[in-house]
């Protein structure tokens, strides 16, 4: 999270960009883990359609719209 804050501050000093407000910040710092690694918030929508897949195949509907 700190680096989010130091992110935000230092593209703040570059000419009139205005400052992400903590909301926003708090928001990006939901996609880190634990330990600190970054979560890419597509593997949530990859792991959606994989279970949608998933269960489609296994009732047996047709997706082909």
């Amino acid at each position: 999270m700190s680096s989010l804050l130091l992110i935000a501050m230092s593209t703040a000093s570059h000419g009139d960009e205005t400052i992400p407000d903590a909301e926003f910040l708090e928001f990006l710092g939901s996609w880190e883990t634990q330990d600190g690694e970054w979560f890419d918030p597509r593997q949530l929508l990859d792991e959606q359609e994989k279970i949608k897949t998933s269960n489609e195949s296994a009732e047996g509907v047709d997706n082909n719209d």
